[in-house]
C-alpha cells in the first residue's frame, strides 16, 4: 500500500488512478462531515485566529486536517506521476496537469463565474485552465497506457503477448 501511494516511480493503470481518486473523495466527504460536526462549524475559516488562540480541540483538527491534505496531495502526485509514465510522459506533465490549472484558480477565483472587476486576461485564462483540465482528464483517466514494458517499467496490467510466428500465448 505504502508503495502504491507514495512511489513515484514505475506506472500505474487507469484502475489505480480511478480507485485512488474515488478513495481519496470518498474520504475527504467523511472528514467534511466529521468537521461540519465540530462545535464552531467556521474552524477553516479564522485557520490564523484559531492557531494563535483558539480551543486545543480547533487546533488539532487543522492540524489534521493539514496532515490529511499534504498525505493526499503528496500520494495524488506519486499516482498521477505513475499514471502518466504508464502513457509514456514524465512528470514534467504535472504542470499542465496539476500547477497551471492551480494557477488560474488562483488568478482567476471563481472562473467564468465570477463577479470581479472584468480584467481582459480573466476569461481566456480560465478558458485555458478548463480545456488543460479536461486534456488532464483523457490522458489520466479515459486513455489505454502503453502495452509492454516502456521507458518507466513494465506494463500494470498481465496482457498477454501473441507471438505471430508461434501458435502459444506468453504471459
Amino acid at each position: 500500500m505504502w508503495n502504491f501511494l507514495f512511489s513515484f516511480r514505475g506506472r500505474a493503470s487507469r484502475a489505480d488512478i480511478w480507485k485512488f481518486t474515488i478513495a481519496c473523495t470518498a474520504l475527504v466527504l467523511c472528514l467534511r462531515l466529521i468537521f461540519k460536526a465540530s462545535p464552531d462549524a467556521d474552524v477553516f475559516a479564522r485557520a490564523q485566529e484559531i492557531l494563535s488562540q483558539g480551543p486545543i480541540v480547533d487546533r488539532l483538527i487543522l492540524i489534521f486536517a493539514l496532515l490529511v491534505s499534504c498525505l493526499i496531495t503528496l500520494a495524488g502526485l506519486a499516482v498521477t506521476t505513475r499514471r502518466l509514465h504508464d502513457r509514456e510522459k514524465s512528470a514534467w506533465w504535472l504542470i499542465p496537469f496539476w500547477a497551471l490549472p492551480q494557477l488560474n484558480s488562483r488568478l482567476v477565483p471563481g472562473g467564468l463565474f465570477a463577479h470581479t472587476s472584468h480584467r481582459w486576461f480573466e476569461h481566456p485564462v480560465t478558458l485555458i485552465g478548463l480545456g488543460l483540465g479536461f486534456w488532464a482528464f483523457l490522458e489520466l483517466f479515459c486513455f489505454a497506457g502503453s502495452i509492454g514494458e516502456n521507458d518507466y517499467g513494465r506494463d500494470p496490467l498481465p496482457r498477454p503477448v501473441i507471438n505471430p510466428f508461434s501458435e502459444e500465448q506468453t504471459q
